[in-house]
């Protein structure tokens, strides 16, 4: 059961492979008519939208802290790099920006073309800006760098400066209890004496605290890499964006040609013929008008058949073409010609007896009425071997019927 699985789904893959392959070689002209189409869209694209310039300013962090980096650690694990981000991202960034910038520069505008990223597993920091004009660019991100590291630093200054002060009223709030308690004079007293030493000992941890903030390295890093020695990233990239046109164009133009390859009524090309009709195809050897032109359709037709009874020849006479390929099944063996233009019911009288037939159509005939018509011949008893699909830019004959 599974190897008849696996050759039916075989065989729908080659049957969509041949679908697809069918598509792309009759319709041809909508593939191209896309791929124009895309290519046009792409240009104009490049026309329309404007140069933007993408400048990129790397900036290295330093942990605060009055201690060395202990060893075996990564300088990461001591910054969080998440918050740095979105701290270079901040309103007081570009607001600083945009202050050091001066007139011309305009907080939305550092805001909009500002983009922060981290460098994986390091405490670097990319800060690029987009412009429409490259020395903006330059400057904009240069800018953006230097301000984030303003700000960062004027931000741990704050934080060492409030730290201070807390441990300032708290080491004198420690003193006056100290005070107080020696005036009541704690000799003998052993509650009085323990919370003395306590109070002492807390006063000493607390300046040892407040040397640690008091020294604390409030340098907040420094620009690495600047803009203006950094390369500049243009957009839109001509060759990409030719390339997506061509790309697209391609698909629509393929989705353009299968619907229409769906919606068509006739059976506009051979092969649709030999789908439509499920009979062998039988194909020219030779350019229109040459006299060898049908000979080989002619001798697979005659070797189809079996028995003594001639060969039918189911042909529409209104076309020189079909005409020569008549008359090459005439020339190869038995054959009995009926032209598919006079009285249907004259034409199925005509097959009573007759075993094996061979439609002879150009490619302009309605899918339904080729249909209707093996339907009709096939229940007359006489079996459609092949079909042979002529030019109809062959020319057509004044004096065939309409």
């Amino acid at each position: 059961m599974s190897a008849l699985n696996a050759v039916t789904t075989l065989e729908d893959r080659s049957l969509d492979i041949n679908i697809v392959s069918r598509i792309v070689r009759q319709r041809k002209k909508w593939i191209v008519l896309g791929t124009v189409i895309g290519i046009v869209l792409g240009v104009a694209f490049l026309l329309i939208a404007p140069t933007r310039y993408t400048a990129t300013a790397q900036v290295s962090i330093t942990a605060q802290g009055s201690e060395p980096v202990p060893e075996g650690r990564a300088l990461s694990s001591l910054v969080d790099m998440a918050t740095e981000r979105q701290l270079a991202s901040s309103a007081l960034t570009t607001e600083q920006a945009a202050e050091a910038l001066g007139a011309g520069w305009r907080v939305v505008e550092l805001r909009d073309g500002l983009n922060v990223s981290v460098v994986p597993s390091s405490t670097v920091l990319r800060v690029t800006f987009t412009s429409t004009s490259r020395q903006r660019a330059i400057d904009g991100a240069d800018a953006l760098a230097r301000a984030y590291l303003m700000v960062r630093t004027h931000l741990v200054a704050e934080r060492a400066e409030e730290m201070t002060a807390r441990i300032d009223e708290r080491i004198t709030e420690y003193e006056k209890e100290l005070r107080i308690l020696r005036s009541f004079g704690g000799e003998g007293n052993n509650q009085a004496t323990v919370r003395e030493e306590s109070i002492t000992a807390g006063i000493l941890a607390l300046q040892q605290r407040r040397a640690t903030w008091s020294d604390l390295n409030i340098q907040s890093g420094q620009l690495i890499s600047p803009a203006r020695s950094s390369e500049l990233v243009v957009t839109p990239v001509l060759w990409k964006v030719l390339a997506l046109g061509v790309l697209s164009g391609l698909f629509l133009g393929f989705l353009m040609a299968a619907v229409r390859h769906a919606l068509d009524r006739e059976a506009s090309h051979p092969d649709d013929l030999e789908e439509l009709l499920n009979v062998r195809l039988l194909r020219p050897q030779a350019p229109v008008g040459d006299p060898t032109r049908w000979d080989a359709a002619a001798t697979l037709a005659h070797h189809g058949r079996t028995g003594e009874e001639p060969l039918v020849a189911l042909v529409d006479e209104r076309f020189v073409d079909a005409q020569a390929a008549a008359t090459a099944l005439a020339n190869e063996g038995a054959t009995t010609t009926i032209g598919l233009h006079g009285d249907r019911s004259e034409l199925l009288h005509s097959l009573q007896g007759l075993g094996h037939a061979v439609l002879i159509v150009p490619t302009t005939w309605k899918r339904t009425a080729l249909i209707e018509l093996q339907d009709d011949v096939e229940s007359m008893g006489t079996r459609m071997i092949g079909v042979v699909a002529v030019d109809p830019r062959s020319g057509r004959l004044r004096t065939a019927g309409k």
